[in-house]
C-alpha cells in the first residue's frame, strides 16, 4: 500500500507541474502547429492509468455517472466526422476532446487514495503558481513573455493588438489572454472557501482571496459576474449565518480588492488607457451579431450541424472562430438533437454531484463548493468560448476530476484526520463550526 501511494505521488507531481506551466513548443506535427509538455504528461499518464485499470480489473471511479455524461461530447465529436464540412478540423477536435476526457480519467485514477490535505495542497500550489507566473509576466520578466505564434510578425497589427490586450489586463504567458486566464482560475475561489471552512485551514481563505483578486484584475466582466453569482449560491446553499464580525471581514475584503485593482491600474499605464474599452458595449454588440449569424447557420443545417471544430467564419460573414456561447456552439457542431444531448450532459454534471449522498458534513460542504464552481463555469459557457478552447477544456475536465478525488478523500477520512478534540476554528463569517460538524456526525453535539 505504501509503495502504491508513493508511486501515486510520483505520478501526481508531474501532472501538477505540467498544468501549472503549460508551455507551448512551436513544432508542427499532424494537424497541430505546436505541442505542450502537458500533452506528453497526459499521454503517459493515460497509458499508466489504463495499465493500472487492466491490472486491478476495475475502474476506480466513485462518480461513474459524472464520467458517463462527460464522455458524451467526445462521442458526439467522433460521430460528427461522418458529416463534417471540414474533416481535418473535426479530427483535430476529436484529439482535443480525447485529451480533455483523459485529463479527467487520469486525475481520478492518480489522485484517488491520497490524503485530502495533500490533494488540497496540490490544488492550492497549482493555482498559486499559475497566479504567480501571471504577475511576474505582467511585471515584465523577460523569461515570461507571452507566447505568440512565430508566424505572426512583430510589426503586424495582430501582434500589436495581442500584446496591447495582454498587458492591459492580467494575463498568463502560457494559458493566454485575460479571459482564458480568468476562466481557469474562477473555478477555484469558492472551492477554496468551502475547503477552508470544512477543514479550518485559514490559508485556503487567503488562497480564495488571491484567486478572486487575480480574476478581478483580468477585468473580464462576465467572469467576475459569474464568480459573484457562484459565491452567492454557495452562501445560500450552505445557509451561512453572517455575524457582525463576518460582515466586517466581507467589507474589508471588498475594500482590499478595490485597492488591489486601483494599484494595478495606477502602476500599469496600458491598463489605465484601456479601461474605457472595458466599460463600452462594443464587444457585446459584436457578440450579438455572432449569435444571430450562428442561429441563421443552424437554421440551414438543423439536424446534423456542421461537425465539431468548425469556425463561425467558415459558414458565415462573421470573422470569428467561435460564437462565444457554448450552447449555440454545440448545436452548430452537432445539430439540434446532438447539441441538446451535449448541452444536457454538461448541465447534468453539477446535478449528479449534488445528488450524491454525503456521509460527512465536511465532505458535504466541499461538495457544495464544487457544485457552485461548476455552475460558475456553466454561466461562463453562455458568454465565453471557454468550453471550445483546447487548453481550457482540458483544465475544466482536470479541475472537476481532482476536486472529486478531494471529496472522495474527505469521505474516506471522515473526522479522523482533522484533530477532533482540539478547539474549533472560525470560518470566514466568524462562525465556529469546525468542531461542531464532527460532533453532529458522532451524535455528541448539544441540542
Amino acid at each position: 500500500m505504501k509503495v502504491q501511494v508513493n508511486l501515486k505521488y510520483i505520478l501526481a507531481l508531474p501532472l501538477i507541474i505540467a498544468f501549472a506551466f503549460p508551455v507551448r513548443i512551436w513544432w508542427h506535427f499532424g494537424p497541430f502547429a505546436s505541442f505542450c509538455p502537458l500533452d506528453v504528461v497526459l499521454l503517459t499518464g493515460l497509458l499508466l492509468s489504463l495499465v493500472h485499470v487492466l491490472y486491478s480489473g476495475k475502474v476506480p471511479v466513485s462518480y461513474r455517472h459524472v464520467m458517463a455524461v462527460l464522455i458524451v461530447p467526445l462521442i458526439l465529436t467522433y460521430c460528427s466526422l461522418f458529416w463534417s464540412v471540414n474533416r481535418p478540423e473535426t479530427t483535430k477536435e476529436v484529439l482535443i476532446y480525447s485529451e480533455a476526457f483523459s485529463a479527467f480519467f487520469i486525475s481520478i485514477v492518480v489522485f484517488r487514495g491520497l490524503p485530502s490535505k495533500t490533494l488540497a495542497n496540490m490544488i492550492g500550489l497549482l493555482v498559486f503558481f499559475i497566479i504567480l507566473t501571471a504577475f511576474f509576466s505582467v511585471a515584465g520578466f523577460s523569461w515570461l513573455q507571452p507566447q505568440i505564434p512565430p508566424n505572426i510578425a512583430t510589426e503586424s497589427i495582430e501582434y500589436q493588438s495581442y500584446t496591447l490586450s495582454y498587458y492591459a489586463r492580467l494575463s498568463h504567458p502560457y494559458i493566454g489572454l485575460s479571459n482564458n486566464f480568468a476562466t481557469v482560475l474562477v473555478f477555484f475561489p469558492v472551492l477554496f472557501s468551502a475547503y477552508g471552512k470544512a477543514s479550518g485551514r485559514h490559508i485556503f481563505y487567503w488562497l480564495a482571496f488571491l484567486t478572486g483578486l487575480a480574476v478581478t484584475l483580468s477585468m473580464s466582466r462576465g467572469i467576475i459576474a459569474a464568480m459573484i453569482v457562484g459565491y452567492t449560491l454557495y452562501a445560500v446553499r450552505t445557509k451561512n449565518q453572517v455575524s457582525l464580525r463576518g460582515l466586517w471581514k466581507v467589507a474589508i475584503i471588498t475594500c482590499v480588492l478595490f485597492l488591489g485593482v486601483s494599484a494595478f491600474l495606477f502602476m500599469n499605464k496600458v491598463a489605465w488607457e484601456q479601461l474605457p474599452s472595458r466599460l463600452s458595449i462594443v464587444n457585446i454588440t459584436a457578440r450579438m451579431s455572432a449569435y444571430e449569424a450562428a442561429v441563421a447557420a443552424i437554421a440551414e443545417h438543423p439536424v446534423l450541424g456542421y461537425g465539431a471544430g468548425i469556425a463561425l467564419a467558415e459558414i458565415s460573414d462573421i470573422p470569428l472562430h467561435s460564437v462565444h456561447n457554448t450552447f449555440l456552439q454545440q448545436i452548430l457542431y452537432f445539430g439540434v438533437p446532438g447539441g441538446c444531448m451535449a448541452i444536457g450532459s454538461i448541465l447534468l454534471v453539477p446535478f449528479l454531484i449534488h445528488n450524491r449522498r454525503s456521509k460527512h458534513m465536511r465532505e458535504r460542504l466541499v461538495k457544495h463548493g464544487l457544485v457552485c464552481a461548476i455552475i460558475t463555469q456553466i454561466l461562463l459557457f453562455m458568454v465565453q468560448a471557454s468550453f471550445e478552447g483546447s487548453v481550457l477544456r482540458v483544465f475544466f475536465y482536470f479541475s472537476v476530476g481532482i476536486s472529486l478525488a478531494l471529496i472522495d478523500a474527505m469521505n474516506r477520512e471522515g473526522c479522523s484526520d482533522f484533530g477532533i478534540g482540539n478547539d474549533g476554528n472560525k470560518d470566514l463569517f466568524g462562525n465556529d463550526n469546525r468542531h461542531h460538524y464532527c460532533q453532529l456526525e458522532r451524535g455528541t453535539a448539544a441540542p
